[in-house]
């Protein structure tokens, strides 16, 4: 096989790569089952996990938090940190539970007690979470 013979099987290989490449099907994100698997009972500790009996404690790295709720719930809502006690990094919403977490950690929850229209009403809270604002509604 002279190197002519040997140029053109690399080219048409590579051409067959780059096609294979382009055509590749994207990686499926996945989806929230229709009913979760998993209700969360908030209290004075955390989260309790139901039926499990587990629990996602405040303390919990964001990283052990925010996956297991988007997967079971659907991706979560980014709320602004307007009024947030300074250590307070990141807020997110699931439905009518919110958390609230610094950098390393799981630091509050408020769950709020009806949701009516685009408005949340009534909340119970524990640890550490941001004042309430007149603008608090579902997006």
């Amino acid at each position: 096989m002279g190197l002519r013979a040997f140029g053109v099987g690399i080219g048409w290989a590579a051409l067959v790569v780059l096609t294979a490449c382009q055509n590749a099907v994207p990686p499926k994100v996945p989806q929230p089952p229709a009913t979760p698997r998993i209700t969360l009972l908030p209290d004075a500790e955390g989260l309790l996990v139901q039926p499990s009996g587990k629990r996602i404690d405040f303390g919990r790295a964001p990283s052990g938090v925010i996956p297991v709720l988007d997967r079971e719930f659907g991706a979560h809502d980014v709320l602004p940190l307007t009024h947030c006690p300074a250590d307070v990094t990141a807020r997110h919403r699931w439905g009518t539970l919110e958390l609230s977490f610094t950098d390393e950690r799981f630091v509050g929850w408020r769950q709020w007690a009806e949701l009516r229209g685009a408005e949340l009403r009534g909340a119970e809270v524990q640890g550490q979470v941001c004042p309430v604002t007149s603008d608090q509604t579902v997006s």
